[in-house]
């Protein structure tokens, strides 16, 4: 007998899992178990539901296609194609997917999990949002990758990053997010490598830029608050006064700035270090050379 199959409410268990499906079929040639209706697998704290699914004897893999959902008490991974591989506890996501926790929610279309150091990376097109209930943060980016750990609460978001926080943009290399494990709150931020942040003038149509090589910044309350970027930083900003009437555009360059951000916006700028620049009336200051970076 090459082929077996189990019919009408199938139930198949290891040590490990439990599949509960209506069909299970079984290749001796190939070694392989397969189901094509809606099937649900049990493993400790993980529920996970497919509408196919098949598992491969000697390489130890799993493979989930069509409406895939991972349940646990962390997060809920929805996708159409996930393999697993038992013996190495690795997990691979091939297509859109998206992955949600308390903590944020993540879109990729290709993505890797270590189950056993609990470490992620997600590639092409991936983007997160961090959870403002959770991390008590309006924050979310996009990047061409995503390498996460949790137990150092470390997000790294490589090629082409950008964040979003209220109304600042900040781009850069490389940027990581380092959380506080313990207060549940975002603690750092890290911009590495041609840094360049821009938010809009609150009352008119410009842009504040700062830019530079390194950004280092601290969370409040789950906002930037304080700010360093350093090495060859040059500065578009647009000062009011009290009454917040524009007293004129501040243009300069310095060796480090410190900005300290007031409810999402900038409320103070500090230069250190060879400043050289001018305070210069809105109708001095033609429209190109109002520009740093790409906005």
């Amino acid at each position: 007998l090459k082929k077996a199959y189990a019919t009408g409410n199938a139930i198949m268990s290891s040590p490990d899992a439990t599949l509960a499906t209506d069909t299970i079929n079984f290749d001796r040639n190939s070694q392989e178990a397969y189901y094509n209706s809606l099937g649900t697998i049990i493993n400790r704290d993980n529920t996970l539901k497919s509408k196919s699914g098949k598992y491969y004897v000697a390489e130890k893999k799993f493979q989930f296609l069509t409406a895939v959902t991972i349940t646990n008490p962390t997060y809920v991974i929805k996708t159409n194609h996930l393999d697993y591989y038992s013996n190495s506890g690795h997990s691979y996501l091939l297509g859109p997917s998206t992955i949600t926790s308390k903590a944020n929610y993540i879109y990729t279309e290709k993505g890797f999990y270590d189950t056993k150091k609990n470490l992620a990376h997600f590639l092409n097109k991936s983007y997160i949002r961090y959870d403002d209930r959770f991390f008590k943060t309006d924050m979310s980016g996009k990047c061409d990758s995503i390498h996460s750990s949790s137990k150092n609460a470390l997000t790294k978001l490589i090629g082409n990053p950008i964040l979003w926080n209220g109304e600042n943009q900040i781009t850069g290399d490389i940027m990581h997010l380092i959380g506080n494990n313990q207060t549940r709150e975002l603690d750092s931020l890290k911009v590495l490598n041609n840094t360049f942040l821009v938010s809009k003038d609150t009352l008119g149509t410009g842009f504040n830029q700062v830019k530079g090589q390194n950004l280092f910044g601290k969370f409040e309350e789950g906002n930037l608050h304080d700010v360093d970027i350093i090495k060859n930083t040059e500065v578009i900003y647009y000062m009011r006064n009290d009454d917040k009437e524009l007293i004129g555009i501040n243009k300069n360059v310095s060796s480090k700035i410190n900005i300290i951000f007031d409810k999402k916006t900038i409320e103070t700028i500090t230069f250190f270090q060879q400043v050289d620049g001018d305070i210069y009336p809105d109708k001095d200051l033609p429209e190109n050379a109002r520009k740093k970076g790409k906005k």
